[in-house]
C-alpha cells in the first residue's frame, strides 16, 4: 500500500478550493498599506459576499463554502504566494453566470487584502452548517423530511440492516456532489473534508449513539452496545421493555462470561474461488502514527479493524469513526481513507479475500496468520461477518457458541476450545477454527482470558 502525505481532492473541487479558499492566505500579502484590517474585511464581506456565501461563509445550495479556507490550503499543501495572482483575477473577472466581477471601483486591492484576512479568521464549517446551507431546504430544518425524504434516524435503519457506518457512507460524497437527476441537485463545491463532516452530522441525527454521548459524556463501549442489543431483543421477544429485575437477572447470567458483539455486518456471497482469511496486528510506537491513502486501487479488499489497546480513528470522504478498546469497524474496499493510530495502540486487522488473490500485508502490520485453504462457505449464499469478544474468569467456560468458519485471537490468558477437537493457545496466538455448529471455549489458566472470535455466518 502506497502512503501519501496529503489527501488530494478530485478535479473541479480542487480548483474551487485553490482559487476561492486560497483567498484567505494570499490576499493579506496584497495590501499596499501594511497589515490588513480584519474588521474592515468583515465589512467588505458583509456588503459584497454574505448575500450569496452566507453570513459566516458557510455557503448555500450550489454556492461554495468559504469558511475554513486557510485549512483547505494547508491540507492541499499549496503555498499562499502561488494563489495570489489567481485570486485577484477571479475577483476582477468574476465567473460568468455564477459570480459578479469586482473591478477596482468596487473593491480596491486593500479591500481584497482586508477581505482575505477576515476569511482567514472564519472557523471551519461544521456538519450542521453544511446541512443548513445545502440540504435543509428540501429535507427540513431538523431533517424531518419535506420536499425530500426524512434523513433523521438513518443510522438506526442501517444498523438494523447490518450495515456499518463506513459501509453506509462509502458512496455518500458522490451522491452529494452529483445529486440525483430530476430529484436532488448536486453540490460539487463540497470538498472531501466537508462531505465527511456532513456525513458524520447526518449519521448522528436521531441515533442512539449520539444520545448516549450527550447523556454520558463519552462514546458507548462495545459492552454498552451489547447491553442495548440485548434490551432490543428482550423487548421484541417479550413485548415490553426490560425492568430492573430483568437487568439483574441478565447481569447474573453474563457476570462470569462476558460476550460482546463488536461487529455484525453483511458481506455478501463468496466468489466462486471462495474466501481465505488474513489476520495482522498493527502496534504503534512511542508517537502517533497517521497513514493516509489517496489511491482506492491500493485497498482491494474489505478490512476489519478491532482495537485491542488504545484507540483507532478511520476517516473516509463520507465520514469517520473512532474505535475504543473492544470495538470494531469494517472499512470497505476501494476507497480513499486515513488511519490514525495513537501511540502505544494495538489494532487487529482481518481481511477476507478471494482464494484466487495473493496475500497482502496491509497498513504496516505484522502478519499473524494467512489461511492456506478456502473457508467452508457455500457459493451463492449471503454471509455476515461477526466479531465477538469473550472474557472468562479462571476455570470458567462458555456454553455452546454458534460459530461459522472462523479465527480466534487470544488477547490475554490461555484458551482451550472444543468443537470436534480440543485446541489450546496463549496470548498473541491465532487459532484457525473449522466450521462447526457450536464451539465451547474454556479458560484453563490462572488469569482472566480475553478472546476475539471472528467468523462468517449465513444471513
Amino acid at each position: 500500500m502506497r502512503r501519501w502525505k496529503l489527501i488530494t481532492v478530485a478535479g473541479v473541487v480542487a480548483i474551487f478550493v485553490l482559487v476561492i479558499g486560497g483567498l484567505a492566505l494570499a490576499a493579506p500579502g496584497l495590501s499596499p498599506t501594511g497589515a490588513p484590517d480584519v474588521a474592515k474585511g468583515g465589512e467588505v464581506y458583509k456588503a459584497n459576499c454574505a448575500a450569496c456565501h452566507g453570513g459566516q461563509g458557510e455557503g448555500k445550495l450550489g454556492i461554495p463554502n468559504l469558511a475554513g479556507a486557510a485549512g483547505h490550503m494547508q491540507q492541499l499543501g499549496i503555498p499562499a504566494e502561488q494563489a495570489a495572482p489567481g485570486i485577484v483575477k477571479l475577483l476582477r473577472d468574476g465567473i460568468a453566470g455564477n459570480m459578479p466581477a469586482f473591478p477596482p471601483a468596487i473593491l480596491s486591492d486593500e479591500d481584497i487584502a482586508n477581505l482575505g484576512a477576515y476569511l482567514f479568521t472564519l472557523a471551519p464549517t461544521t456538519g450542521a452548517n453544511l446541512y443548513t446551507a445545502n440540504c435543509a431546504l428540501c429535507h427540513g430544518l431538523q431533517a424531518e423530511g419535506s420536499i425530500g425524504p426524512a434523513l433523521v434516524g438513518a443510522a438506526e435503519k442501517f444498523a438494523r440492516l447490518g450495515t456499518s457506518k463506513l459501509q453506509a457512507l462509502k458512496g455518500f460524497p458522490d451522491l452529494v456532489r452529483k445529486g440525483i437527476p430530476a430529484r436532488m441537485p448536486g453540490s460539487p463545491q463540497l470538498s472531501d473534508v466537508e462531505t465527511a463532516r456532513l456525513g458524520d452530522f447526518l449519521w448522528d441525527l436521531g441515533s442512539w449513539e449520539a444520545d448516549f454521548r450527550a447523556k454520558h459524556g463519552r462514546a458507548p463501549s462495545a459492552a454498552d452496545r451489547a447491553d442495548r442489543q440485548w434490551s432490543l431483543q428482550f423487548a421484541q421477544s417479550s413485548g415490553r421493555i426490560p425492568t430492573e429485575q430483568d437487568w439483574i437477572a441478565h447481569s447474573a447470567e453474563t457476570r462470569l462470561v462476558q460476550q460482546v458483539t463488536a461487529l455484525d455486518v453483511g458481506v455478501g456471497a463468496p466468489p466462486a474461488a471462495g474466501w481465505k482469511w488474513g489476520v495482522t496486528r498493527r502496534t504503534a510506537g512511542a508517537t502517533d502514527d497517521i497513514e493516509v491513502n489517496s489511491n482506492p486501487n491500493d485497498h482491494g479488499n474489505d478490512w476489519v479493524f478491532h482495537v485491542v489497546k488504545g484507540s483507532h480513528k478511520l476517516e473516509t470522504p463520507g465520514g469517520s469513526v473512532v474505535l475504543g478498546v473492544g470495538e470494531a469497524e469494517i472499512l470497505p474496499a476501494h476507497g480513499v481513507h486515513t488511519h490514525r493510530f495513537p501511540a502505544q495502540s494495538e489494532v487487529l486487522q482481518f481481511a477476507a479475500r478471494s482464494a484466487s488473490d495473493p496475500p497482502s500485508r496491509g497498513h504496516g502490520a505484522a502478519v499473524l496468520f494467512w489461511s492456506d485453504t478456502p473457508l467452508e462457505t457455500t457459493v451463492g449464499v449471503n454471509y455476515r461477518l461477526r466479531v465477538r469478544e469473550f472474557t472468562l474468569a479462571p476455570g470458567q467456560r462458555t456454553g455452546n457458541v454458534e460459530a461459522g468458519p472462523s479465527f480466534a485471537y487470544v488477547a490475554e490468558g490461555t484458551v482451550a476450545t472444543s468443537g470436534g477437537q480440543t485446541r489450546t493457545a496463549t496470548a498473541g496466538q491465532v487459532l484457525s477454527l473449522a466450521a462447526t455448529q457450536t464451539l465451547v471455549v474454556s479458560n484453563p489458566g490462572a488469569t482472566n482470558l480475553r478472546l476475539v472470535l471472528v467468523d462468517l455466518h449465513k444471513q
